[in-house]
């Protein structure tokens, strides 16, 4: 097994699980993160294991499990045989607060998993319905499932996380939040509810938004302090936003960043570095990376255009 790691120091990760379907969060040593956060682990095995894995976690959290590969496997929940044989990349499993669950891998595998706490599944519940939960919200479906959406995000999640600091809280919070809403969706039948028209958001909050993200470029941006400075929650925000704007919160982010580095970079003489920084990116590789894909060409070289094209004009002048 991978040892226990944080990926580049990052507040938010997918972290390697050392004991199967084990929250890290639980480690006092880890720093303390809201109630509503989603957590993530991956469990992964290089090659069979003849040894029945148990978990009988009293944790507050519902447990998402989600295959990233094919494998064999026998999968008990709560004292039931869910499966025996084969599964295949993409098929969901979801276990309840307090149900015990064991497998017996008899391939290779890789698994994400995440934890979905109560306070997080109420607000996915408050947005999918358009109503607060009366006590609890519980998904109830333990059975192994495929699903092709859950799948693609789960990928693209892990993905993002393999490249390292170029991900952020942000596209976390959001890919994450999109997985729970769709398998609460499921759960509680409200197609036509997660189909309604977003509501468009008022041009005070849409103004406050901004202001916010432009005040905190340099810093690490979640899409629930966004949603915080305008007073809703994370769903109502993100649906609200994207019907006004056509995009996303994390991609307007990224956008405003660049937009200011090119001011910095055709303004200022300050490094390349330092403006990465400045604009909330976490290494000078990631914004060049984004930087190229956005404009086409790198801060550098892009700099060396402005220039050029500003000794032109005063030639001519």
């Amino acid at each position: 097994m991978t040892a226990l790691q944080e990926i580049n120091g990052t507040s938010r990760t997918i972290t390697a699980e050392t004991a199967w379907r084990y929250d890290t969060r639980q480690t006092p040593t880890c720093s303390p993160l809201p109630d509503n956060t989603l957590g993530l682990s991956r469990w992964t095995l290089p090659a069979a294991c003849a040894e029945r894995v148990v978990n009988r976690s009293e944790a507050p959290h519902h447990t998402i499990a989600i295959s990233l590969k094919s494998t064999e496997l026998t999968f008990c929940h709560g004292g039931r045989v869910i499966c025996d044989g084969r599964v295949t990349p993409g098929v969901t499993q979801i276990t309840r607060p307090g149900q015990e669950v064991s497998a017996i891998f008899r391939a290779p595998c890789d698994v994400l998993h995440l934890y979905a706490p109560q306070a997080l599944l109420r607000e996915c519940y408050a947005h999918i319905t358009g109503r607060p939960s009366v006590g609890d919200v519980m998904l109830g479906n333990a059975d192994i499932v495929p699903d092709v959406a859950v799948a693609r995000l789960a990928q693209v999640l892990v993905w993002a996380h393999a490249e390292g600091s170029t991900v952020s809280d942000l596209f976390t919070d959001s890919i994450g939040l999109a997985i729970v809403t769709r398998l609460l969706s499921h759960e509680t039948h409200t197609a036509r509810s997660q189909q309604r028209t977003a509501t468009i958001l008022p041009r005070w909050r849409l103004k406050r938004a901004m202001e916010f993200i432009d005040a905190h470029l340099s810093e690490p941006i979640r899409l629930h302090d966004i949603a915080q400075s305008v007073g809703l929650t994370r769903m109502h925000f993100a649906a609200q936003f994207r019907a006004v704007t056509g995009t996303s919160p994390h991609d307007f982010l990224v956008q405003r960043r660049i937009e200011t580095a090119q001011v910095l970079l055709a303004t200022t003489t300050q490094g390349v570095l330092d403006i990465a920084l400045a604009t909330g990116f976490r290494s000078q590789t990631h914004f060049t990376t984004v930087f190229k894909q956005r404009i086409g060409e790198t801060p550098s070289r892009y700099r060396a255009q402005v220039g050029a094209a500003a000794c032109s004009i005063h030639r001519f002048d």
